[in-house]
């Protein structure tokens, strides 16, 4: 397994549930989530500013 290599941590990657996704697809996941309005909404829950 390849996390047991690396002294058995997950990298970010694989602790996010991002595994397999292209940069275009998240880019894009992104984007829809700032026109819906989730973006604002999960950074207000968070206590984070809009950027």
């Amino acid at each position: 397994m390849a996390s047991e290599s690396r002294g058995g941590s997950l990298a970010p990657a694989e602790m996010s549930g991002n595994k397999g996704k292209t940069r275009a697809q998240l880019t894009q996941e992104l984007e829809q989530a700032k026109k819906s309005g989730e973006k604002n909404r999960i950074n207000e829950f968070y206590g984070l500013s809009r950027w």
